[in-house]
């Protein structure tokens, strides 16, 4: 267990610290942006951040597949990759270039098409770096991996918002970006001129092996991507860049969910599939249902106290000018709790590949049939409302395929009675927060007050609820409150020497 472990968790540390200092570039930003110009450079990003997971056409998750078992032919698969998302780099820089008008118009935004070369140059350099982690990461450098994750965003957020703060505008940002760029690109092909040496070469035959491995992921993730970004794009079409940077932060991502996600859905695949192979079909589904209900009693308290506090979060993170953000922020937290049932991770268990796309084709058109209406009706708010819909009926459609996947019945596919019991008790525990915020609120305090009060006032009283009502045994129970006391009896353990000190000193004087 430790070989996965324990270097996931090294993984995980790079990413958290890397996660940090990217959560923090638009929260500066939008103190030193107008609303207008930061919906400008959401736009830009927008972009960037579509064009960099379609251009990859799959060959950079290629060689998690290929470096890990063809040790003789890694330098070429890296050589090939390297080629093929240069080449594509260029391809989009030329198409970024070429389109600017087109993308203004398609943005409603004429002040957007100066900053597209800039973005293309920056794409074009990104695109070819982004195998650096990923190379070490499959030849088991998880240590150089972990440390690269996060000095590199360090160091992209100083490039990013040290020139902001000297020059002012996007045009600053975007030429700090182009040099971090450059500098990745250029410590990339270093790095595997020195692990590969004279291996570091193209090879056809492997390109072609690459190819028929990274095409089909490919057009798998050009639909994720394109129903994932859809309604991103109908609200910068339909509304101006100030609208849009209202709706980009009420879309506000919380890190740790996919954090959460990504590790658990790795670690529950990897024993669902031992246990079948093991021919233990009903223990595949216990594992199932346990962790959906473990999730559960994380991520509904962590939605239902967002909904409380969405108003100081917002205006502590980014300012009273982004008030009109909170409606959008309530109705896009819904989405976490859906994470929290990974229907895609058992198809992806049982080789339901091709489903996975076609329910991810559902998906898109539920967003492609639905937006413009719901826009209609309740403005950028049914942008996103479009989107929770589209993922709700994408887990009905999957639990229906899984349900007949493990033999079960519709009543025994979840755990529904334990998913009762979380949702009472994370409602429950919401009681007293809203009191003690509208409290603290009543009193003038600081939006920052209200959210540290309201937080505590809900962590205690979840605690105590879960302690009675949580759908956990009492083993459990025991097991987690045992392992919540270890990091307060440390800290108590640090400090008692200091408190005894200080007492000394107070009794000498």
């Amino acid at each position: 267990m430790n070989s996965v472990f324990r270097p996931a968790a090294l993984l995980l540390a790079g990413r958290s610290f890397g996660l940090l200092a990217a959560f923090g570039i638009p929260i500066f930003l939008a103190r030193i942006f107008s609303v207008s110009e930061f919906g400008t450079y959401k736009q830009v990003f927008l972009i960037y951040g579509t064009l960099l997971a379609i251009a990859q056409i799959g060959m950079a998750e290629s060689l998690y597949y290929f470096l890990p078992v063809s040790h003789d032919k890694g330098g070429r698969h890296a050589a090939n990759t390297f080629a093929v998302l240069g080449l594509a780099g260029l391809v989009c820089l030329v198409l970024v270039w070429l389109g600017q008008k087109d993308i203004g118009s398609l943005f409603n935004n004429p002040a957007l098409p100066r900053y597209l070369p800039m973005l293309g140059a920056f794409l074009a350099f990104s695109l070819a770096a982004i195998l650096l982690e990923i190379t070490m990461t499959s030849r088991k450098r998880f240590r150089a991996a972990a440390g690269t994750y996060a000095i590199s965003e360090i160091l992209r957020a100083g490039f990013f918002l040290v020139p902001v703060a000297i020059f002012g505008g996007i045009e600053a940002l975007l030429w700090g970006a182009v040099v971090f760029g450059a500098l990745r690109f250029m410590v990339t092909f270093v790095y595997l001129r020195r692990h590969f040496g004279p291996g570091l070469r193209p090879d056809w035959h492997v390109l072609r092996e690459q190819f028929a491995y990274a095409l089909p992921f490919a057009a798998a993730v050009t639909i994720e991507v394109t129903q994932g970004t859809l309604h991103f794009y109908a609200v910068g079409h339909y509304f101006d860049p100030t609208r849009f940077a209202i709706y980009a932060v009420g879309c506000l991502q919380i890190p740790i969910v996919n954090l959460v996600i990504t590790s658990t859905s790795n670690v529950m695949m990897v024993r669902m599939q031992e246990l079948r192979s093991e021919g233990l079909h009903d223990q595949v589904a216990m594992v199932w249902r346990d962790t959906t209900i473990k999730l559960s009693l994380l991520f509904m308290p962590m939605v239902a106290a967002l909904l409380i506090l969405a108003n100081p979060l917002i205006t502590l993170l980014y300012t009273a000018k982004y008030a009109a953000s909170i409606p959008v922020f309530m109705v896009s937290i819904g989405m976490i709790v859906l994470t929290s049932i990974m229907t895609d991770s058992v198809l992806r268990v049982y080789a339901q590949t091709r489903l996975l796309v076609a329910l991810n084709l559902v998906r898109l058109g539920v967003v492609a049939s639905t937006i413009l209406a719901l826009i209609s009706l309740f403005g950028i708010t049914g942008a996103v409302a479009s989107t929770v819909l589209a993922a709700l009926v994408f887990k009905v459609l999957g639990l229906i395929r899984i349900k007949r996947l493990l033999k079960c019945s519709l009543s025994q596919v979840l755990p529904w009675g334990g998913l009762a019991r979380a949702a009472l008790v994370s409602t429950g525990a919401a009681l007293p927060a809203l009191v003690a915020k509208l409290l603290t609120v009543r009193a003038g305090l600081a939006p920052i007050v209200v959210l540290l009060v309201a937080s505590v006032v809900y962590a205690v009283a979840y605690l105590i609820l879960f302690r009675f009502f949580a759908p956990l045994s009492g083993t459990e129970k025991a097991a987690l409150f045992l392992w919540l006391r270890k990091p307060l009896s440390r800290l108590l353990r640090a400090s008692g020497p200091a408190e005894r000190r200080l007492h000394r000193r107070g009794v000498r004087q």
